[in-house]
């Protein structure tokens, strides 16, 4: 007897979410489309997680799979790679566990992507609600993006032209979260897309590469995502409830990690080598949305020279090989910086610096 393979393979990585785990389930039990697999890979939760999981196991007649991992791997990416390549579909749907799908996500997903022959389907906007639970209602919900963009009010092709997609990623048009994403499962084994193994921000870098590599990359008006908002998530958490070297430390680490990861992937790519300026718009924007989401109050809150030593002692770490691109890093940190304090001339000064070590980094890129 042969197995039946999915249409949709659904994704989700899971730690501790013992309070809205039921509420994921339930969003997927009641999808008008019914050919799917649920793949949820448990980051070796400490609470009920797991144990609410198994129990919904017999409600989903064989779609439902969870896989627990032996060891915490700090961050969502190992989960979301594992649970890629156990998928059978033809297409693969990300959700985070404690968020929800509308009855009809996948319907609309799927109809879509068969349609337009999509690498990825790109929602432009979703559903926010609060840490309190889903009342069935979505008229009380209200609808979000931070992409800066005029939206779409019919499913449209993006441009083809990754100079175009570049410009567009600089000016904040991409929402770089994989749950507005519908993937065909082949692009990303065909195109080894992956997600980084770092702390944070591994969605950004997953996405990024979808824009990059994928063809058929269409954009739709329809809203299928609720989003829960939560105290008590890592994106969330307030850096006064932290220790404050720690905290830097994780943060710094994994923004030199992601950069790293960009520039790696980029320079596997003939148009970036050839084009290097389109590559340091993609770091621009990566570090402005980065720095912007963690830096300004901690920038106001602690003394600058307590900065400077623990991101001197962040930056040591790393080999030579990377000094250019530390350097750089470390110019564009200060620069923002001063622009928190808008001080034009300075701002002025280390521009100039930025640009004399981007014309360094394309010579070592040429040699």
């Amino acid at each position: 007897m042969i197995e039946k393979i999915p249409a949709i393979s659904v994704i989700a990585p899971m730690y501790n979410v013992e309070k809205y785990i039921s509420e994921c389930l339930d969003s997927l039990l009641n999808q008008t489309f019914k050919d799917f697999e649920f793949i949820i890979v448990d980051d070796r939760s400490t609470d009920r997680s797991a144990e609410i999981v198994e129990s919904y196991i017999s409600k989903f007649d064989g779609r439902l799979r969870l896989v627990k991992l032996q060891k915490n791997s700090g961050g969502a990416g190992t989960p979301r790679n594992i649970a890629i390549q156990l998928s059978r579909g033809e297409y693969i749907a990300n959700i985070d566990s404690d968020d929800l799908f509308t009855k009809t996500a996948l319907e609309e997903f799927y109809t879509v992507a068969k349609k337009m022959n999509a690498d990825v389907v790109h929602c432009e906007k979703n559903f926010v609600m609060t840490d309190d639970h889903f009342n069935g209602d979505l008229s009380k919900l209200k609808i979000t993006s931070s992409e800066q963009v005029k939206f779409v009010t019919v499913p449209t092709y993006e441009t083809t032209k990754l100079n175009e997609r570049i410009v567009k990623y600089s000016k904040s048009a991409y929402w770089g979260y994989p749950w507005t994403k519908f993937c065909r499962r082949d692009f990303l084994m065909e195109n080894d897309i992956k997600f980084p193994t770092i702390m944070t921000r591994d969605d950004i870098m997953f996405c990024f590469q979808c824009i990059c590599l994928a063809k058929n990359y269409v954009r739709v008006p329809n809203v299928v995502n609720i989003y829960r908002i939560r105290d008590d998530s890592h994106s969330h958490v307030s850096e006064s409830n932290t220790d404050f070297e720690k905290y830097l430390n994780k943060w710094m680490t994994d923004l030199i990690e992601g950069v790293k990861f960009m520039d790696n992937f980029m320079n596997g790519i003939k148009f970036f080598v050839d084009n290097p300026q389109f590559k340091y718009m993609a770091f621009d924007r990566f570090m402005q949305e980065e720095l912007n989401w963690y830096m300004k109050s901690l920038y106001k809150k602690y003394p600058i020279h307590k900065f400077d030593k623990i991101l001197r002692e962040i930056f040591s770490k790393f080999s030579k090989d990377d000094t250019a691109l530390i350097t750089f890093m470390f110019s564009m940190i200060n620069i923002y910086r001063i622009k928190l304090q808008e001080d034009k001339e300075t701002i002025k000064l280390l521009n100039k610096q930025v640009e004399t070590l981007k014309e360094k980094l394309n010579e070592q890129v040429k040699l």
